[in-house]
């Protein structure tokens, strides 16, 4: 069994935590918090919760430029650009 994934650093200057990645993870993935709830196996109030922790630690509001916010974060740190950013 692999190893879990190290977790990608953080929004400038905020920094959220493992959890908190996992769950913009699979908001990236276009799931709604109860999906990304079922698919991380969490109840959907905890979704909610580290979605709210995330907006207070960026000033970002809105799921949805957040979750970009993170994406474009994510994606620049892939080895060949953001072209890479939604295969595997």
């Amino acid at each position: 069994m692999a190893p879990p994934p190290e977790p990608l650093p953080a929004f400038q200057p905020a920094s959220q935590t493992a959890a908190e990645q996992r769950v913009l993870r699979a908001l990236d993935d276009r799931l709604r918090p109860a999906g990304a709830a079922a698919r991380l196996g969490l109840a959907i109030g905890t979704v909610r919760v580290h979605l709210k922790r995330v907006y207070a630690e960026t000033g970002a509001h809105g799921q949805r430029r957040v979750v970009d916010r993170f994406a474009r974060i994510r994606a620049s740190l892939l080895p060949h650009g953001p072209s890479c950013a939604r295969s595997g």
